[in-house]
């Protein structure tokens, strides 16, 4: 296949993972079992994110051809197996590392152009498959109750093993954006978190896919979803885990979001209590935020490392974002 037709059909698979995505969360219960409603929260469907593997490449392809630096299994402490990719800074010495994380249906794949433009910006990068995507293992999402305790046990097996450097900074995208608020909370290595449309936690995940469903059903579902993936419902929340984070917190988030709102961007805002900004993007939905020219991303974490680790904020920060919001698709 093509470089040009890789990319256009790397293109159309985000369009239509966002797309699927915000179908599935406005959809009704459609007066289906509480087991099954509560599989369709965490029993994620595989299929797109191994696509987007099989696009890139075998992770020896992308050895031979330099695309990555190194690609191992670590084993999560429930023993799933994690695939994850490392690619290694342009020039020396690496000014730290930023860990990628995708959302949900997704595969860390869709982040290999955007992984490359941060090692030319002289950073370290680790991409992830979460657990139940991509090449991971693993059946259930956890929504981040999980996936938290994951990116660092993956970090810590890195660093043993001399492949990354500090500090960390954490960018993820939608699911991916709520995990990496809910880590760097856990991990004091951690120096900044660029979070793109994240969600506020599980429970409103749950309200979202089953909006016409009575309080007393969604409760149940969500606790029995809690109970079939094996997590606690409030280790998945990043505007629990905003109130604990000590390193600036950057958010941006489309105000014409219809999958993800803009409200969950600026609930997690209200809860940090360290240094934040919130950045709008005025004119922008969950998927058209993904198309981000990748330059934009890459310089958020330059102003995260640059940010000086003492400061607080004493008054609401609020950006609009007047950088381009188009552009490269693969930045998504």
């Amino acid at each position: 296949m093509s470089v040009v037709a890789t990319t256009t059909c790397r293109r159309m698979l985000v369009k239509g993972l966002a797309i699927a995505i915000g179908t599935g969360f406005l959809l009704t219960a459609g007066g289906c079992s509480i087991d099954r409603d509560a599989q369709v929260l965490v029993v994620p469907d595989t299929a797109p994110g191994q696509l987007m593997e099989a696009l890139s490449g075998t992770s020896v392809q992308l050895l031979q051809r330099a695309d990555i630096s190194s690609a191992c299994t670590v084993n999560a402490v429930d023993g799933v197996p994690l695939d994850v990719w490392t690619i290694k800074a342009v020039g020396a010495p690496a000014r730290g590392t930023v860990i990628v994380l995708h959302g949900l249906l997704d595969s860390k794949a869709t982040f290999l152009p955007l992984g490359r433009e941060f090692a030319n910006r002289g950073f370290d990068v680790v991409l992830v498959d979460h657990r139940a995507h991509g090449r991971s293992g693993g059946k259930y999402c956890t929504w981040g109750a999980m996936e938290r305790r994951d990116v660092r046990t993956v970090m810590d097996d890195l660093q043993r093993r001399g492949a990354v450097h500090t500090p960390y900074y954490v960018f993820g995208v939608s699911m991916g954006a709520a995990i990496a608020i809910m880590y760097a909370a856990d991990d004091p290595r951690c120096r900044g978190v660029l979070a793109v449309a994240a969600p506020k936690d599980f429970r409103t995940v749950g309200q979202m896919r089953f909006p016409l469903m009575s309080q007393e059903q969604l409760d149940r579902t969500l606790e029995w979803a809690a109970q079939m993936a094996g997590f606690n419902i409030d280790d998945a929340s990043a505007e629990l885990a905003a109130v604990k984070l000590k390193c600036p917190l950057i958010l941006a988030h489309g105000r014409l979001d219809g999958v993800v709102p803009y409200s969950h961007s600026q609930a997690i805002y209200d809860a940090a209590t360290g240094p934040k900004e919130l950045i709008p993007f005025p004119f922008n939905g969950h998927v058209t935020i993904l198309l981000t020219d990748r330059k934009w991303f890459c310089d958020q974490i330059e102003r995260l490392a640059s940010w000086p680790t003492t400061q607080t904020t004493t008054q609401p920060t609020t950006k609009v974002a007047t950088q381009p919001t188009t552009g490269r698709g693969e930045s998504s």
